[in-house]
Formats: C-alpha cells, sequence, structure tokens
C-alpha cells in the first residue's frame, strides 16, 4: 500500500509553494489579509493571463511527483479534463496543460 504525505510533512517544500499560491491568490487588496498570512507583504501581483497556467503546471507536477503518480496515470487524469484541452487546443493548436 502506498503512503501518501501528510500535508504536516509538506513543511519543507513550503519555498516552492507558498509563493505560488500567493501569486495565484493575490492580484486584487481584498485578498491582503490571506496574502499577509502567506507571508507576502508586497503589492498584489500584477495579473498575467498567462502565469496561472504555469503556476498550476508547476504544483501539478511537484503533486504528482510528491504522490508518485506514475505518468500513465497523470495522462490518464489529464485527460479527465476535456473542457480545458478543447480551450488548449482551440488557442494554442495543442493540449498545451498536458505536456
Amino acid at each position: 500500500m502506498q503512503v501518501l504525505p501528510h500535508p504536516h510533512d509538506l513543511g519543507r517544500y513550503g519555498e516552492f509553494i507558498v509563493p505560488r499560491t500567493a501569486e495565484l491568490t493575490y492580484s486584487d487588496g481584498d485578498m491582503v489579509t490571506f496574502a499577509r498570512d502567506l507571508g507576502h507583504t508586497a503589492r498584489p501581483f500584477r495579473w498575467d493571463v498567462n502565469r496561472p497556467t504555469l503556476i498550476c503546471a508547476e504544483l501539478d507536477a511537484l503533486f504528482f511527483r510528491l504522490y508518485e503518480v506514475p505518468r500513465k496515470d497523470v495522462d490518464y487524469i489529464l485527460d479527465t479534463f476535456p473542457i480545458i484541452r478543447r480551450k488548449d487546443e482551440a488557442k494554442y493548436g495543442t493540449y498545451r496543460t498536458k505536456t
């Protein structure tokens, strides 16, 4: 039986996870309290339509690795998002989220 990391054990990945979480969520002053709780004291992040895709891919990759999800299962999981696939293919000509 595979043992999954407990959320408490993810602390060593905090330097990777926390800033990305802040950037994904703190693009407006309404989230200032949450951003401060994450240790982000600067102004809200400037919204860039491409950044969330990159940040989510980085976080997805980390969690797939931490949970030791085999590549074939990652492929299967990503194939269960047909709307994202359709939008990627319409905008970029390929299923960019999966690559």
